[in-house]
């Protein structure tokens, strides 16, 4: 019978595997933690309304589809909603029209 030695390869690549897993998960985990600035609405606002600086925020969110919402709130100041939006709401691109003459 051979005397046991931490250098047996079965050791190490069994030590290499879960090493290896780890790794792999954690970098998995990670990149499903993707998270995207969004424009939200800080009040409730009626259709008909201009978008001041104070009626909206940013706030970061986990979507799928991102190309739905808008994203930078500088582009919606001025601008006038089409349709009613509720607080804490994100801002869709389709509930702009442009700004009042």
């Amino acid at each position: 019978m051979k005397k046991p030695s931490w250098f047996d390869p079965r050791l190490v690549l069994g030590a290499v595997l879960v090493l290896g897993s780890i790794l792999l998960g954690a970098r998995v985990v990670a990149g499903a933690e993707h998270r995207y600035q969004m424009v939200a609405v800080s009040r409730d606002l009626q259709a008909g309304s201009v978008l001041m600086a104070h009626d909206v925020r940013i706030v970061r969110v986990q979507l799928p589809d991102r190309g739905v919402y808008l994203s930078d709130p500088v582009t919606v100041i001025g601008k006038m909603l089409n349709r009613p939006v509720s607080r804490d709401e994100l801002l869709p691109a389709t509930a702009l029209d442009s700004p009042p003459r």
